[in-house]
């Protein structure tokens, strides 16, 4: 996501480049998914909780550990799941309807945090809080950097092209 939001911050134009950005973003979140699909086929391992398959892929199916906040962190992994997807039909859908499915995104990570918050056997563990802090903070304060150079650039009156200019500065005749 940080990725994400450097793109349409137009921080990546300064490094790497648009076109690596969008390259490294498309890789990451593909990889990501990767290993949220793998952190759920892991949990197929877990003797001590003994998840079914459909436990894992069914979202509330759980019932003996947290059933609420793991429902949500896989349907969290389907929301990334569309979204990563809908890098590859973007041209189909359009630029609108990519960019609406893309803001789910944010619904997606609020929804993975609650629940490593709150399923996550780790997440008292000063290292994975300050993990969540970190991750939260960089991203609110990347998606309010977005949010001020949006508004920023409405509110500011855009310089007129030369040819304009050049016709404006001539008398009128009439």
């Amino acid at each position: 996501m940080a990725l994400g939001l450097g793109m349409t911050n137009k921080m990546a134009r300064l490094w790497p480049g648009a076109p690596a950005s969008f390259a490294i973003h498309e890789y990451v979140s593909l990889l990501g998914l990767a290993f949220a699909f793998f952190h759920a086929l892991v949990l197929l391992g877990d003797h001590y909780i003994n998840f079914t398959v459909a436990q894992i892929f069914m979202p509330f199916a759980t019932v003996d550990y947290r059933p609420t906040w793991v429902g949500i962190g896989q349907i969290g992994f389907y929301i990334w799941l569309i979204v990563a997807l809908s890098f590859y039909i973007r041209s189909s859908i359009g630029q609108k309807t990519w960019r609406v499915i893309h803001y789910l995104s944010f619904v997606m990570y609020i929804m993975g945090l609650l629940h490593g918050l709150f399923s996550g056997t780790d997440s008292p563990e000063n290292w994975a809080q300050w993990y969540y802090w970190i991750s939260g903070g960089s991203l609110l304060f990347l998606l309010i950097h977005r949010i001020v150079n949006t508004v920023t650039e409405k509110l500011t009156p855009r310089p007129l092209p030369k040819a304009q200019v050049q016709s404006s500065a001539q008398p009128s005749h009439d």
